[in-house]
């Protein structure tokens, strides 16, 4: 016998008729290529074999049931199943383009019965009203589900048309939209910015300020020719309105890995000019760009290497603590930007937040490190747990003169640059890991990043599970 159904949809249909006879079992084989399913036994006059399934396209297929009764072993039916398509239907979306500026917008929505439909599935056909018409461009919906159908079109005055959308599916099925096109006068799309200083040094943060922009929606800065350690341009999108940013640009060493020279080398630090482009777009994909070069007071200048360290943890003179050594760069003579004699070469600057620091049952301590807008941060953050002091009265001489370390945590830093990142680490002592019993109050943390000045706190410990 012949069956019928719709494509995406499932359905229970009898698909043969049985003599009357003891049923034992049965296997349908659907013919579309997908695995036999169990036949299950329908009583009436005639009784028969029924089953379950889903054809995921529309067309005809040649199915065939394996049955067994009391009367035959193994018997077989064919049967023709006709799967028709699945029904579609189209939203008109309205739009309010700008008149004169090409723009692409989503003119309609397309929504299909089928499940397992995609938009290649699909053609469409736009007419805009004002006597012409463009192919659409069918894609998937990102939020609400279905598909969405794109056009870009130019109105050449303001007013508004009537814009028909005409969508057809692969199988066959049809459906259409209208929707109304609001055409404004044209705003105008201007990117526009100013940067203070006019002359900025080396490492001082430049203000780059688009508040002189008109008509756009988003805005991004791209910072090119910028050739550091590590090498790479940046680039930083925003939402418009928006204020002035504060930006660093990295400096260019020589040689690179200046912290491994001795003591009292000289480095040359350079800053060729940086081109800086503002780009604003608004919603219909139009562009203003403002390519602006910002050129540095003290492009080429020569530091020395010197070497600092910073003391942590520690609670008198038999808990010492631990001492972290790290390189920096002091300025061999002021030159034109006086206000920095001794500055660390920073390729990009990091910090603590102030999200508190947690300590896990197992010492595993979570605190969040940021780095400034500009390159990715790389170093190693440290962390140091005083060591408790017994009284006297609880602890021998001999055991008040041993050196007891404190526990110490250390851990290599990558936080990309414009973000921040959680860091966990994990307490230890004399290698081994430190169970932890609830006697912890307060850490010492300090980040050294590659060339730039460390960053160390004392912060309260928050015990978590």
């Amino acid at each position: 016998m012949d069956i019928t159904a719709t494509e995406g949809s499932s359905f229970t249909k009898r698909v043969v008729n049985l003599q009357d006879c003891t049923f034992e079992s049965a296997t349908i084989d659907w013919g579309d290529g997908t695995p036999t399913s169990a036949g299950e036994f329908e009583t009436g006059n005639p009784p028969g074999v029924k089953g379950t399934h889903t054809y995921a396209d529309e067309g005809t297929y040649q199915g065939s049931v394996t049955y067994t009764t009391d009367c035959t072993t193994n018997g077989i039916v064919n049967f023709t199943a006709t799967v028709g398509d699945a029904p579609i239907s189209a939203q008109g979306r309205d739009i309010s383009p700008p008149a004169g500026r090409q723009f692409t917008a989503v003119v309609s929505h397309v929504t299909d019965a089928n499940p397992g439909a995609s938009a290649s599935d699909f053609t469409a056909q736009i007419k805009w009203g004002d006597g012409s018409q463009s192919a659409g461009q069918v894609t998937a919906a990102t939020y609400s589900g279905g598909f969405d159908v794109k056009g870009t079109h130019t109105y050449q005055h303001t007013g508004q048309a009537a814009v028909n959308v005409a969508v057809t599916d692969v199988g066959g099925s049809t459906a259409s939209s209208s929707s109304t096109a609001n055409i404004l006068a044209p705003e105008p799309l201007v990117a526009k910015f100013t940067y203070s200083p006019s002359r900025p040094c080396q490492q001082e943060p430049i203000i780059v300020d688009p508040s002189g922009s008109q008509g756009g929606t988003q805005f991004s800065f791209a910072f090119t020719n910028v050739v550091a350690d590590p090498p790479g341009d940046f680039s930083y999108t925003y939402p418009l309105p928006f204020g002035p940013q504060k930006v660093w640009v990295p400096s260019i060493s020589s040689p690179a890995d200046w912290w491994s020279l001795p003591v009292g080398s000289e480095v040359r630090i350079r800053r060729p000019p940086v081109t800086v482009t503002l780009t604003v777009n608004d919603d219909y994909e139009s562009v203003s760009t403002d390519p602006q070069t910002i050129t540095f007071a003290n492009p080429d200048d020569v530091y020395v290497v010197r070497v600092g360290y910073y003391f942590i943890g520690g609670s008198g003179p038999w808990h010492p603590g631990y001492a972290v050594y790290y390189s920096y760069l002091e300025r061999k003579s002021r030159g034109p930007c006086v206000l920095a004699f001794r500055l660390p070469l920073a390729s990009a600057f990091a910090s603590f937040t102030s999200a508190p620091t947690t300590l896990a049952r197992e010492s595993s301590l979570t605190t969040t490190v940021k780095c400034r807008r500009g390159p990715d941060c790389v170093g190693t953050l440290y962390a140091v747990a005083p060591s408790r002091r017994r009284p006297a009265h609880q602890a021998s001489s001999a055991k008040r003169k041993r050196r007891r370390l404190p526990y110490i945590a250390k851990k290599t830093v990558v936080v990309p640059g414009g973000s921040k990142r959680k860091v966990t680490l994990h307490l230890t002592k004399h290698g081994r890991r430190l169970a932890h019993t609830g006697h912890l109050k307060h850490v010492h943390l300090l980040l050294l990043m590659r060339g730039d000045k460390p960053h160390k706190r004392k912060v309260k410990v928050r015990r978590v599970p």
